[in-house]
């Protein structure tokens, strides 16, 4: 049964506004809905953008598949692309960087701190996700979308698996702030999943105690919505908490199946171990099989956000919500 959360007052602990964000394009056929969705995500929040383009030494057989011979010829295709995909009134700039996709994204990302960073999931599939996306997020202090097919604006159903760990409690809080941004405010169906694997801490738990597999589930159940009760920020939400049996990695991407979501909310950190969501296990499975796209937050992101928000509440006025 979903819960809303849909709060009267929202306080400075509500999702910020997107201002920057930066897009990563490889210039493949994968860019077309990395920047359709990149313009749609600007247009819905007014945020501006910075496509890039890192020049990495062209395979000789893309440089002949594509016509490309020179960073020139890089730049007008990504303008031209950008210019057509892109829609009117909405703030970019684009460019060409030499260098490695990850290192060239992360130094820029630096320099900018963006918002949000946007990765395309299908464009050079081994070179771009199976490298560039996990190098992007274990460096990066931003979250990041990696876009798979059309990316519904406003996306309406998320799923968000956790793992009860202090450590992605921020996690889970700014993933959930960050599709709220995505989403412009529009309440968002969420399904909140807490999959207790064989090596969970409550499988060894019950182990311990002998609780039945009922008994287990039943106090798994009070756990999880304890703890999305405590760190669900100040957004409109219809929140579901599942709690299933299995491994992390099926549970989540049947649970987005199930659900049609048009989005993967996900830290990238947790308990550590086999079956826990850290980056180069769950994670990186989820990115590279998902159907939908995926959030990932990184803990300095989280981080971030954390202190952003307890300096605004400190600061700044409370704002009665628009009805």
């Amino acid at each position: 049964m979903a819960t809303r959360h849909l709060p009267e007052r929202f306080t400075a602990l509500a999702p910020q506004p997107l201002q920057r964000i930066l897009v990563g394009a490889s210039l493949d056929d994968g860019d077309e809905n990395l920047l359709e969705a990149a313009g749609s995500i600007a247009q819905a929040t007014g945020a501006s953008l910075v496509v890039l383009h890192a020049a990495e030494p062209l395979d000789e057989q893309w440089a002949l598949d594509t016509g490309l011979a020179s960073t020139d010829d890089l730049r007008a295709r990504l303008a031209a692309r950008a210019e057509r995909l892109i829609p009117a009134g909405v703030r970019f700039t684009t460019g060409i960087r030499p260098g490695v996709a990850h290192r060239v994204i992360a130094e820029v990302a630096e320099t900018m701190s963006p918002d949000l960073i946007l990765i395309g999931a299908t464009a050079r599939e081994g070179k771009l996700l199976g490298s560039t996306a996990e190098r992007v997020v274990r460096k990066a202090t931003a979250p990041v979308l990696v876009v798979r097919g059309r990316f519904a604006i406003p996306p309406r159903r998320v799923v968000a698996p956790v793992d009860l760990s202090d450590l992605s409690a921020c996690g889970f809080h700014c993933g959930l702030a960050m599709a709220s941004r995505l989403a412009a405010g529009r309440e968002i169906d969420a399904v909140v999943l807490f999959a207790i694997g064989f090596l969970d801490p409550m499988s060894e738990e019950m182990r311990l105690r002998r609780w039945s597999t009922e008994e287990m589930t039943a106090k798994a159940h009070d756990r999880l919505d304890e703890y999305v009760a405590g760190h669900l920020p100040d957004a409109r939400l219809a929140t579901e908490n599942r709690v299933v049996l299995g491994p992390a990695r099926e549970s989540i991407l049947g649970a987005a199946q199930l659900a049609d979501a048009d989005l993967i909310v996900m830290s990238t950190h947790g308990h550590g171990g086999f079956e826990r969501l850290i980056l180069g296990s769950v994670a990186a499975t989820i990115v590279r099989e998902a159907q939908c796209s995926v959030l990932l937050v990184p803990p300095q992101a989280a981080f971030c956000d954390q202190i952003a928000e307890a300096v605004l509440s400190q600061t700044a006025p409370c704002k009665t919500a628009s009805r």
